[in-house]
């Protein structure tokens, strides 16, 4: 109890240890205070101090194993409440910040209840890079950016293999915001497979022979089973005269991580250059297979207004 200012002189001890709210955090979840933990939290909220209390974080875990092992129930429901209240609605430049160091750390994000609107669904993409519309799918009406992914009985998705977005482009996205509105009752699921993970799976020299090969991706070669339909040609003409194959590295360089990945994907990588056919179809197969290891992967059980926010640099789905 000594390790805790008097409730009735937090505000007081607050402004002048601000710099000590890991250290706050860490002794209010220790000693189960739950009273305590609640003013924090609000009191962090209000002077806009990152607690980073979320999740995924090494804090909020460390704050959760205390309130664990000492049996503080209450001070554990503190800390649940706070992990799960973020509102993707808000235009909040420290969310953003934040959200974006995780992005990189953990290369996929999922948030669950979050009644977006297409507004900040816009903004919280744009937060994360240039937004890029997607030239095959039907958009939002005013919102040309966010494109709408339907699978019914009469027109289901055609696009059931592995992949990471729109890499038959010369310059693809580097990441993706995904919002459920619609979901089936049973089944559905999403998985992303981590392109670092697949890449460290791999021999040293398995790994130094790929680094030095480039491969070719197909608009045409990923969206055939739509040019197959009647009118599906004409339907996407433009876009085919505008994304003519593009040659990427087989293993790129995240510029911000600086990791290696595999960047080849089964549903636009048509062939790897300099290669025989032969040779070409082997190496294509053994990484396709590769990537879906299930040790690479993670499975997502959709639910309405679900988000989630990933790195099409280092993962596929």
């Amino acid at each position: 109890d000594n390790c805790l200012p008097d409730m009735d002189k937090l505000e007081d001890y607050m402004n002048a240890t601000s710099h000590h709210d890991r250290s706050a955090l860490m002794a209010a979840s220790k000693y189960g205070h739950a009273e305590y933990l609640e003013f924090l939290i609000d009191y962090a909220k209000k002077k806009d101090i990152n607690l980073r209390i979320n999740a995924v974080d090494n804090d909020c875990q460390s704050a959760v194993m205390f309130c664990c092992i000492g049996g503080h129930d209450k001070a554990l429901e503190v800390l649940i409440k706070a992990s799960a209240d973020v509102n993707l609605n808000d235009n909040n430049t420290s969310l953003y910040i934040e959200i974006h160091h995780l992005l990189m750390e953990h290369q996929v994000l999922f948030f669950r209840d979050q009644d977006i609107s297409y507004s900040s669904h816009k903004r919280l993409a744009e937060s994360i890079g240039l937004v890029k519309p997607h030239p095959a799918y039907n958009t939002v009406e005013n919102f040309p950016e966010i494109s709408i992914l339907e699978s019914t009985a009469d027109s289901p998705s055609k696009i059931e293999c592995w992949h990471s977005d729109m890499t038959y482009s010369n310059k693809p996205p580097l990441g993706t915001v995904l919002r459920s509105r619609i979901i089936p009752e049973v089944g559905g699921d999403t998985l992303w497979s981590s392109m670092t993970a697949a890449f460290n799976g791999l021999s040293s020299n398995m790994q130094e022979m790929l680094k030095g090969l480039s491969a070719v991706h197909d608009f045409s070669h990923g969206f055939q089973e739509t040019l197959s339909q009647p009118e599906g040609r004409k339907r996407l003409k433009l876009a085919i005269k505008e994304n003519p194959p593009v040659t990427h590295p087989v293993i790129n360089i995240h510029p911000i991580t600086k990791k290696f990945g595999i960047y080849v994907n089964e549903l636009f990588t048509t062939k790897i250059t300099n290669l025989p056919k032969s040779e070409s179809d082997y190496l294509l197969n053994f990484l396709f297979n590769h990537i879906k290891t299930p040790e690479f992967t993670c499975r997502f059980n959709w639910s309405k207004n679900a988000v989630v926010i990933w790195d099409n640099r280092s993962t596929q789905h």
